[in-house]
């Protein structure tokens, strides 16, 4: 058993020490279910007599046990930070620091490295160690840290020294003390009752002893004897004077330094007079360390999160540490012996275990693979992945058993599909972009022909109905380009500094309509909320969103809340919704709860993506929740729903704080414009039917418009003309020449000419690449003539900018 179990931690120790740096504490982070538990793996470290330290790729500590401490002499907490080096002499620390870099780097370690610290004649006695340098691997396999274990051997490198002193001596012994030696590292010594008379070497080393103080007969049964062992050494004796044999047995034997040694030592009585007995001892040092060091793989393996068993040749399990107890559901205490593997296994992966696993065991091979462990209690199949290996004798090298190391993958899986699902939706959101970019366009142009053709008509005549009924689709078709772009995040927003309670206050009346009478609305603002930077208008349309859906869960009436509160998110928020990147810091929260039919985990899953409703076939367009989405996301927050069938829903919006601040002021729709006084529009627009439409209304609305086709042509037109133009208006995104480099060249010939840019598609070229400078003015298609008209006159009174003057 004991061989076994070293086989098994040698096999094992790569595995946790991998997975315990994927797990290693970091600051806010919150330790899961597959993390050790921390005292336990405190006291594997505390109790080793091996120094272990971990230092990080600054080749500086960031984690020493209390072993390695008193080797260094300082407590443990002065050795985070320090660099390596201040542990070692200065000749060691030139020699050491390479091999620690080139552990980093190769993920190779390096074994037997010897170093020292103290001076012979110094103030510190020199001392010596034996450290083994090791990589220690992220999740992903790349070597993160360098651990090093260490190891006292001062006391063998004073034993080696004095051995070979003393076989110089015992070259001029007696004849008899030259046979004596010949025995090796067996003490053989000769005794009376009260003291050691003749021994070997080995004897004198292994209780520190001299060959001179042996001889002046200060090596005494009492003096190396622990108290504990008088009676059993009586017996001893009394055997020995019975049998004239006492056989051998274990016991421990007082060094002279006052260390104790485990020994074994047995006796026979000499024909010498007095009484005198000869006696063999040897030293089971060694076989206790390695009985001190099974133990501390024991204690490893049972604080693995991992799954690790040990099974016979037959199969059948005669180990199972903790962590696969409690996969499989077994009690702590309960016996594993005869339980047969497979029956742990879900039987869809009992032919594979059974086919390809076992017969690589037996023939000492390793084999890493997939499978599904029964779950205990529902009999459900558990994801996992399984590392197993045969353990073989270390002498002769045939296979005593096999071992499996298993994970649980379920959570690996869950943050995998999370991740899935946000590439889906960002697919779709680039569909969804590209989509609204054409039908932005195209909705300018109807919204702008039919405000042509309603002036054209009398009040009373029925075709201004016709056109109505145009503008109404036009302008129903313009709100779905809008929740596409919102969906997307590719809409440029307007963001301003705001306050959330202001908003919901303004909005209250509005949002008791929506809700009706039959249903109880509540608010519940906290007091002294952060301030936020979003755009008014596009939160406002989360909110009647989160409000319509509600309303709709509630068909019957219920209880309607919408509650504020502000809250700081870290890292174990972020682990409570994998697949999500959540950036630490405050938040200003609103939360919008219903109490009607709630939503099973299935739909949960899908309520954010596009064109998903559960209501029929023309009562939605399935882009409510998915614009609010893109919204919340594109203003850098965070939206989550939370929901049981039978239970109502809570949607809850996270929006980063910011230390600016604003007004708390009602949203007011800006006043009514003047119109044109003969100011000089130039409008580059590729789409025909946009620049025709913008230029024909600028027209009518007391401007003077220039078509361009494209940026190289109004710069043309502008370097022949310098000084005729008073503003301009031109698409962001055309062929030749994007809307960035048009505005830089139009800065350069002319300073103080405006610039309003105009587009149904805000992609990456804007958003992520800069295309637009903040705060650049800008008109979202499609936009009614009014709009236009009121932007084109807000910049021109911005500027100051007057009629220049006849083109």
């Amino acid at each position: 058993m004991t061989w076994v179990l070293v086989a098994l931690g040698a096999g094992a120790i790569g595995w946790f020490l991998r997975g315990a740096i994927g797990r290693a504490p970091r600051p806010d982070a919150e330790r899961g279910g597959l993390v050790p538990e921390p005292a336990m793996l405190e006291s594997a470290l505390a109790a080793t007599p091996i120094g272990i330290g971990y230092a990080d790729r600054e080749l500086r500590f960031v984690r020493v046990n209390e072993t390695l401490a008193r080797f260094s002499g300082r407590p443990v907490e002065d050795h985070v930070g320090r660099p390596v080096s201040e542990m070692l002499s200065p000749e060691d620390a030139a020699a050491v620091e390479p091999l620690l870099r080139r552990v980093l780097e190769s993920g190779e370690p390096v074994l037997g490295i010897e170093v020292h610290t103290g001076t012979p004649d110094g103030p510190e006695p020199l001392r010596h160690f034996v450290a083994n340098l090791f990589p220690v691997r992220d999740p992903q396999g790349h070597p993160y840290w360098v651990g090093a274990t260490v190891i006292d051997i001062t006391v063998q490198q004073q034993a080696q020294e004095e051995r070979e002193q003393l076989l110089a001596a015992l070259r001029e012994s007696e004849a008899r003390f030259r046979a004596l030696a010949d025995s090796g590292v067996i003490g053989v010594l000769v005794a009376d009752p009260e003291r050691v008379i003749e021994a070997n070497d080995a004897f004198l080393r292994l209780i520190g002893y001299s060959r001179d103080e042996m001889l002046a007969g200060e090596i005494r049964w009492t003096e190396i004897t622990p108290p504990e062992y008088a009676a059993l050494d009586q017996r001893a004796i009394a055997q020995l004077l019975d049998t004239g044999v006492c056989p051998p047995f274990e016991k421990e034997y007082i060094r002279k330094d006052g260390a104790r040694v485990p020994i074994v030592i047995g006796a026979a009585i000499t024909e010498h007079s007095p009484l005198e007995w000869a006696c063999f001892v040897i030293d089971t040092s060694k076989r206790k360390r390695a009985e001190e060091d099974v133990q501390k793989f024991v204690s490893l393996v049972e604080s693995s999160g991992d799954f690790i068993a040990m099974v016979t040749l037959d199969w059948r399990l005669f180990y199972l540490n903790k962590a696969g107890r409690r996969l499989v559901g077994l009690p702590e205490d309960a016996p594993v012996d005869d339980i047969a593997i497979q029956a742990l296994w879900h039987e869809g992966s009992r032919q594979l275990l059974e086919a390809e696993v076992f017969p690589r065991l037996a023939s000492g091979q390793s084999w890493n693979f997939d499978g599904q462990l029964r779950n205990p209690r529902t009999g459900d199949p558990i994801e996992i992945e399984c590392s197993a290996f045969g353990i073989r004798d270390a002498q002769s090298g045939r296979v005593l058993a096999g071992a499996f190391v298993l994970r649980d993958l379920t959570e690996r899986r869950r943050v995998e599909e999370h991740l899935r699902q946000a590439q889906r939706m960002e697919a779709i959101g680039r569909v969804a972009g590209g989509v609204a970019h054409e039908v932005n366009n195209m909705m300018t142009v109807i919204q702008g022909f039919c405000a042509f053709l309603a002036r054209s008509l009398e009040p009373h005549d029925p075709r201004n109905q016709d056109v109505a009924q145009i503008i109404r689709a036009a302008e129903r078709s313009a709100d779905v380009s809008r929740q596409l772009l919102a969906y997307s995040r590719r809409q440029l927003l307007q963001p301003r500094v705001l306050e959330l309670n202001t908003v919901l206050l303004d909005m209250e009346s509005v949002l008791r309509r929506l809700m009706g009478e039959d249903h109880e609305f509540v608010f519940r603002l906290a007091p002294e909320l952060g301030w936020i930077k979003t755009d008014r208008t596009q939160l406002e349309q989360v909110i009647i969103n989160l409000t319509l859906n509600a309303r709709d869960a509630m068909p019957q009436g219920g209880q309607f809340t919408i509650a504020t509160s502000t809250v700081v998110l870290g890292s174990d928020y972020a682990q409570q919704h994998p697949g999500i990147v959540v950036r630490p810091g405050p938040y200003v929260v609103a939360a919008i709860s219903d109490t009607g039919r709630g939503m099973d985990s299935a739909i949960q899953a899908q309520i954010f993506e596009p064109f998903f409703t559960t209501k029929p076939v023309g009562h939605g367009t399935g882009l409510g929740l998915s614009m609010a989405y893109g919204i919340v996301k594109q203003s850098g927050g965070y939206i989550w729903a939370y929901s049981e069938p039978g239970q109502g829903t809570t949607f809850k919006v996270y929006l980063p704080q910011v230390e600016e601040s604003g007004e708390r002021v009602s949203w007011a729709a800006p006043p009514t414009l003047p119109r044109g006084t003969g100011e000089t529009i130039l409008v580059v627009e590729d789409e025909d039917m946009i620049r025709d439409f913008a230029c024909r209304f600028l027209e009518g609305e007391g401007y003077r418009s220039l078509p361009s086709a494209n940026a190289r042509e109004a710069i043309e037109w502008l370097r022949r003309a310098p000084g005729a133009v008073d503003l301009v208006l031109s698409d962001v995104v055309m062929p030749g020449m994007g809307g960035r480099e048009f505005a830089d060249q139009v800065g350069d010939m002319a300073p103080d000419l405006p610039v309003i840019f105009m587009s149904g598609y805000t992609n990456d070229d804007i958003i992520r690449r800069g295309l637009l400078s903040p705060g650049t003015p800008f008109l979202q298609k499609p936009f009614s003539p009014e709009t236009l008209a009121r932007k084109v006159r807000e910049v021109l009174n911005q500027t100051g900018r007057r009629s220049a003057g006849p083109a």
